[in-house]
């Protein structure tokens, strides 16, 4: 069944008997459901607003024959372009691992001629990321380089891995990237609303060691790049089949 989110009053009705409730649509939304009467034994599972990354180890990068990058670069743009960025599993900040210039500039030319091949860009979205471009320009001491790439891809290159990652949101081919020098850098940005890790060239173990060994809040999935929206029966941590069911025993 549909109905238009304004219509309170079905909202209401639909609350007071269920016995589960998913709530899907971010922070407000799950402020909002919360102010509804739910019978006293409802199951509440929310899934609130959320921030992923991607790290990319640049040795693998200039390791790949052309047709590895072709797929890397076709994993990359079905991760972000699909959603326009809007996904909370799309990454937003990029995250390279032995940095090198060469390797940059190789993964997004790959990215780029992808986009232009599969991605409708529109004049309307093209306005926001050169609007948003200045104002990074303005505002981001911390920004070393702004790059305008063909319109399909811009990117923000910044000095160091900022504190609060989670801000720092494009759409439409707008990403912030910044060499990670070490893995356990990643400690002070891996809060509660980081979400999913994509990885290129990276052990998922390695990272898993450095949430584990600090005690990080953040992070439910570690995957490949190219399967950051593969959705299962286990999302944002919650097993959804097992917290949906009630047992008899």
């Amino acid at each position: 069944m549909r109905y238009p989110s304004s219509n309170c009053e079905a909202t209401k009705a639909f609350c007071e008997i269920a016995d589960a409730r998913i709530i899907w649509g971010g922070d407000k939304t799950i402020e909002t459901f919360r102010s509804f009467r739910t019978n006293p034994r409802c199951i509440d599972i929310n899934f609130s607003d959320r921030y992923s990354i991607a790290i990319i180890d640049a040795r693998k990068v200039l390791q790949a024959d052309e047709a590895e990058m072709e797929k890397l670069a076709r994993d990359f743009f079905n991760d972000t372009y699909l959603m326009d960025q809007n996904a909370c599993s799309s990454p937003q900040f990029i995250l390279w691992s032995h940095d090198n210039a060469t390797a940059r500039h190789r993964f997004w030319n790959a990215v780029d001629c992808e986009a232009q091949k599969r991605y409708p860009l529109q004049a309307a979205v093209s306005v926001d990321k050169y609007v948003q471009l200045c104002e990074d320009a303005i505002l981001r001491e911390d920004a070393q380089k702004l790059i305008w790439q063909s319109g399909f891809v811009c990117r923000v290159d910044l000095r160091s891995l900022p504190q609060e990652i989670t801000e720092l949101r494009g759409k439409g081919g707008y990403f912030y990237e910044c060499a990670l020098q070490e893995l356990s850098e990643l400690a002070k940005v891996l809060t509660k609303k980081v979400q999913t890790i994509g990885v290129y060239g990276v052990e998922p173990q390695q990272i898993l060691q450095v949430i584990i060994e600090n005690g990080c809040k953040g992070v439910d999935r570690i995957v490949p790049i190219g399967k950051a929206l593969d959705i299962d029966v286990i999302w944002d941590g919650y097993d959804l089949i097992g917290s949906l069911s009630r047992i008899i025993t």
